[in-house]
């Protein structure tokens, strides 16, 4: 229970304005807050905010088979002095991803936020993960379109379809680079900074098409250990 008091300025204790309280769930999980607090105009409101977990038998119950407890599916503030829901967010997850081969990660997929329809509050999650959406009463605010072999993203999309890609060194695990309005699946960014814990993917040296790193080399380089070493050759400009 975390309480909040006005401190006046003789170092006396005024009136208790602000009291939570957290409920936790079997597996130790933050279940809910209570918040009693005193609003703006001095009126006493009670707002809760309830937490959901993937491996809940209505959201992804297989993820409690293999003990994957920690993925956060929904957040919903209710003002229940007035009687209101104020917020929902909602996030889906998938496990089978196209274009990796993997037996199956869970990671997050797509991101929604209520807005405010009545008798649209309950998220049906077996219904709308994967390519399944809300009929209406929902806003999609942003979408993973690829993931790595070990669940990372690979690309997403905002809501305004932006696109964000992310580049990852050859383990698919430490971010090499970061791209905003551009698509690596699209083909329309892409980097290398020709050190040995990068992938070389589609680059190549031009015209000829000879692998890069029959060109990469130690020695001088303006960062790192290596560099791209082309000899002069005035046949080829």
């Amino acid at each position: 229970v975390a309480e909040e008091l006005n401190v006046l300025e003789s170092g006396e204790y005024a009136t208790l304005t602000k009291v939570t309280e957290t409920q936790y769930n079997a597996n130790g999980q933050a279940g809910q807050t209570v918040t009693y607090n005193d609003n703006s105009y001095g009126e006493k409101e009670k707002l809760v905010e309830t937490y959901k977990y993937g491996w809940e038998k209505d959201a992804y119950p297989g993820m409690a088979d293999i003990h994957l407890l920690a993925p956060l599916v929904e957040t919903r503030k209710i003002n229940e002095t007035k009687g209101v829901i104020t917020a929902i967010t909602v996030t889906t997850y998938r496990k089978e991803w196209p274009a990796v081969s993997t037996a199956g990660s869970w990671a997050p997929h797509k991101a929604y936020r209520w807005d405010g329809t009545p008798g649209t509050e309950t998220f049906d999650f077996a219904a709308w993960s994967g390519n399944g959406q809300p009929p209406a009463g929902w806003l999609k605010t942003s979408e993973v379109l690829a993931i790595t072999v070990n669940g990372l993203q690979v690309e997403s999309m905002n809501i305004d379809n932006i696109h964000t890609s992310n580049l990852y060194d050859k383990t698919d695990r430490l971010k090499v680079a970061e791209f905003n309005d551009a698509s690596l699946i699209g083909s329309e960014a892409g980097y290398y900074g020709f050190e040995e814990y990068e992938n070389p993917g589609p680059w190549e040296i031009y015209p000829g098409s000879e692998p890069v790193n029959n060109y990469i080399t130690t020695g001088d380089s303006y960062t790192g250990t290596r560099r791209l070493y082309l000899p002069g050759n005035p046949s080829r400009q």
